[in-house]
C-alpha cells in the first residue's frame, strides 16, 4: 500500500466517523499532522512518545513556577499580617497615651 493510498484511507475514516462520533473530531483535527508524519515516514509512536514527554515537562515546569507563585504569596501575606500587627499595637499605644492625659487632665 502506497503512502497516498493511507492517506485516502485515513481521510474517508475521518469522514465517515463524522463530527458527532467520539474520535471523529479528534481523528479530524489531527489528520493534517498524521498526512504530514506518513509524507515524511514520521513512526506515529515517535510522536505520541514526544508529545507525553513534552507534556510531562510543560507540567514539571508549570509546577514550579506555580510553587514559586504560592511561596511569594505566602511570605507577601505573613509580610503584610506583621505590618498590620504593627499598626495595630502603635494604635493602640497611641490610643493609651491620649486615654492617659485625658485622665490626667480629669484629675
Amino acid at each position: 500500500m502506497t503512502k497516498s493510498e493511507e492517506i485516502a484511507i485515513i481521510r474517508e475514516f475521518a469522514r465517515r466517523l463524522g463530527p458527532d462520533s467520539y474520535f471523529g473530531p479528534v481523528l479530524a483535527e489531527q489528520i493534517w499532522e498524521i498526512e504530514q508524519d506518513i509524507t515524511n515516514d514520521i513512526y506515529p509512536s515517535a510522536n505520541l512518545a514526544r508529545a507525553k514527554a513534552d507534556c510531562a515537562e510543560i507540567k514539571r515546569e508549570a509546577d514550579e513556577q506555580a510553587a514559586l507563585v504560592i511561596a511569594r504569596a505566602n511570605n507577601e501575606a505573613q509580610a503584610i499580617i506583621a505590618n498590620a500587627h504593627q499598626q495595630a499595637a502603635t494604635a493602640v499605644s497611641l490610643a493609651r497615651r491620649e486615654l492617659q492625659r485625658a485622665i490626667a487632665c480629669l484629675e
